[in-house]
């Protein structure tokens, strides 16, 4: 376990290191704390923050210090905040579209007239002969 520990630090310029795990551990609710200020689902601010941590541990870069850390956090925590918010903009503005589409009595009519037109088709596919059903049925 030591040597993964090891091999898991964040480097500066000066040539100085310290420990993501660390790092993780001293700041992870406050990092929670500030996406919940964007976000009000605890579970998100979660997974955004950990997600952040694997991006930062992928990139694997070199930092002029600790406040230049920090602050890469923050960007990266709010802008995946504010996409977050977007998308769920996006989620909810074809919730609202496919609800009234939904409640719509054109739609209503559209499955009604559907359902009985391939159920009228099918009951005369089934008059046909055996091989001609088989043709129809499997184009």
């Amino acid at each position: 376990m030591k040597t993964d520990k090891a091999k898991m630090k964040i480097k500066f310029n000066d040539g100085s290191e310290i420990y993501l795990e660390d790092f993780f551990n001293s700041n992870y609710l406050r990092f929670n704390s500030f996406a919940f200020h964007y976000l009000s689902d605890k579970n998100e601010c979660e997974d955004i923050v950990q997600d952040v941590f694997i991006t930062f541990w992928e990139q694997k870069k070199v930092f002029p210090n600790l406040t230049s850390v920090k602050a890469y956090f923050y960007t990266s925590i709010r802008n995946m905040c504010l996409n977050q918010i977007k998308h769920d903009q996006v989620k909810q503005k074809y919730i609202q579209e496919s609800q009234y589409k939904i409640e719509s009595t054109d739609f209503f009519w559209e499955g009604v007239i559907r359902k009985e037109a391939n159920g009228i088709i099918y009951d005369e596919i089934n008059k046909l002969p055996p091989m001609e059903k088989k043709v129809l049925l499997l184009s």
